[in-house]
């Protein structure tokens, strides 16, 4: 599994000198992963110019066919590896071989549910030592959601004899009905929608954030029932929690993006996979009916994204992406085992997650309002919260918690 989540992230990155030397590993092995052995063959031979070279993995594919003369003799140097590998992949795939696939199944790997513990404990003790600001007429009000949302977890996977929700909720309460209409629209919508039913569990009313959830649901509860993206039908999932007559076809199938386009680096497309992953499971619940094809796609593929995710450091999709293999019952997988490993590993001492000093720099040059604690490091915080949670507790999905 190893060749084939490197493969993917390579392809990603289209960089065919690496792409060509894993297909040449693969022909060594006698092992061609079925999703990705022919759309990795496929888009090297895309890559190549005119002149049969290929360019390297300095060269940005939008620009490797507009090169003059003089540019191609002096990127040589810089392409001739990848030619040379290229070529050499060419002439091993030339052959027949009989594959060895039953001899590189997969290891399993256990989840290391104590790591998890204590990272989630880590965690949670950070978001409950943060300072409480009364939201302003400047602030957002996804602090405190945020806050609310992070004891829910935490009270409810990990420590039942947490106390702090209903204090922490009464607090949300009393801030959030100070909010006008234009404050809840700077918020994440699907926590609103998260925090609303948490708030209504907990026994506490808000009419605020109550008359902008209805406008929601007026807004997507109106609109035809059947999946336009995972976005809008995951938001209807928790509307439903708000309004049971928000209807919810399970039969009706998910449109998943294009498989060639999500491992070619697609970002918009690949931002949508949790969330439709998360709408066609809801929330890892259940599973709306999928041809084995497509389920057999959609597990390599999140594979190697949730890898690539992580090895770009970005964070948050990796969160979301890991969460989505959840869903898919892939915990046990050794992808998900390093992707999990390399997640545990960016929580800091004090409980944070993710290090961030360089890029929170650089916003707070951009903007002297960026806020490093509360607009950074708490929700991917949150996220982490969330994505330990659901994976060291199984019984616990957060969708059904609310």
């Amino acid at each position: 599994m190893t060749i084939e989540s490197l493969l993917g992230i390579y392809l990603s990155e289209r960089n065919w000198d690496i792409v060509a030397e894993l297909l040449i590993a693969c022909q060594c092995l006698r092992w061609f992963p079925e999703m990705l052995h022919g759309r990795a063959w496929a888009a090297l031979i895309r890559a190549q110019r005119e002149d049969g070279s290929v360019p390297g993995p300095m060269l940005e594919i939008q620009h490797a066919r507009e090169l003059t003369n003089k540019r191609k003799e002096d990127s040589f140097a810089r392409d001739y590896h990848t030619v040379i590998v290229a070529t050499m992949a060419g002439l091993l795939a030339r052959g027949t071989v009989e594959p060895l696939q039953d001899s590189l199944r997969d290891t399993r790997f256990k989840v290391p549910r104590a790591d998890l513990r204590r990272a989630c404990v880590r965690a949670y003790s950070w978001v409950s030592r943060l300072p409480w600001a009364s939201v302003s007429e400047s602030d957002f009000a996804n602090p405190p959601l945020l806050r609310l949302l992070a004891s829910w977890i935490f009270s409810q996977a990990i420590d039942p004899r947490n106390e702090d929700t209903n204090r922490i909720a009464r607090r949300v309460q009393t801030s959030l009905d100070a909010q006008h209409g234009p404050k809840f629209e700077r918020c994440d919508p699907s926590l609103l929608l998260f925090v609303h039913p948490i708030l209504q569990r907990l026994g506490f009313s808000c009419p605020a954030l109550k008359q902008y959830v209805v406008k929601i649901c007026d807004a997507i509860g109106g609109r035809i029932a059947e999946i336009q993206d995972g976005r809008t039908y995951a938001a209807r999932l928790l509307l439903k929690k708000v309004d049971p007559k928000i209807a919810v076809h399970r039969r009706t199938a998910v449109r998943f993006p294009d498989i060639s386009s999500l491992l070619l680096g697609d970002e918009e497309a690949v931002d949508q996979v949790p969330s439709i992953v998360a709408a066609a499971t809801v929330f890892g619940r259940d599973m709306i009916p999928l041809t084995a094809r497509t389920t057999y796609n959609l597990r390599c593929v999140l594979q190697v994204l949730t890898l690539h995710a992580f090895h770009r450091y970005n964070l948050d999709l990796g969160l979301r992406l890991l969460r989505a293999m959840g869903y898919l019952r892939l915990q046990e997988t050794r992808p998900f085992g390093i992707a999990l490993e390399f997640a545990l590993r960016q929580v800091q001492a004090d409980g944070r997650f993710g290090f961030l000093g360089p890029e929170a720099s650089v916003l707070e040059r951009r903007n002297r309002n960026f806020d490093r604690t509360v607009d950074l490091y708490l929700p991917l915080t949150v996220s982490a919260l969330w994505t330990f949670a659901e994976t060291t507790n199984p019984a616990f999905v957060l969708y059904d918690s609310v």
